[in-house]
């Protein structure tokens, strides 16, 4: 029974992940309004025990205000929806699975824009939506963990 209740932020972090993939290949964009909604409902599993304990929530957070920094240095080379999705998912991994996400999800980014360069469908200075990536990497981090 626990072990189900511990599942259930990380579901419910899978489902956001889901919907801003299909929103960033379709739209190009992370919708701030799903995206407040995801965080709120994540503040909830913070305070009451259900999520990560709320000092990890908010350390998981802080991946998410650093890309949102890095943004705005970067005149948005890395997207404000980038720093906005991983704000949320830091609420309901906390600080080490956040920042395990984003390395993964960087680590299989770069792998594709490396393919995609090589094989000339895309040029260096072209963007490709980052949330596929993060969805792959939780992907990951839940099979690695189960292993």
């Amino acid at each position: 029974m626990t072990e189900s209740i511990e599942m259930v932020p990380l579901i419910i972090t899978a489902l956001y992940l889901v919907i801003c993939t299909v929103t960033d290949l379709i739209r190009r964009q992370i919708y701030l309004s799903v995206s407040i909604c995801f965080f709120i409902t994540g503040v909830v599993f913070s305070m009451t025990g259900a999520g990560v304990n709320f000092r990890n929530a908010a350390a998981g957070i802080l991946i998410g205000a650093a890309i949102l920094a890095a943004g705005a240095l970067t005149k948005e080379a890395i997207g404000i929806g980038d720093g906005i999705v991983f704000m949320v998912t830091g609420i309901y991994l906390g600080f080490y699975e956040n920042l395990g996400l984003f390395l993964i999800s960087t680590f299989l980014c770069g792998i594709v824009s490396a393919i995609l360069l090589v094989m000339r469908i895309c040029k260096k200075k072209d963007s490709i939506p980052f949330a596929p990536f993060a969805a792959g990497a939780l992907l990951i981090l839940i099979l690695l963990e189960r292993c």
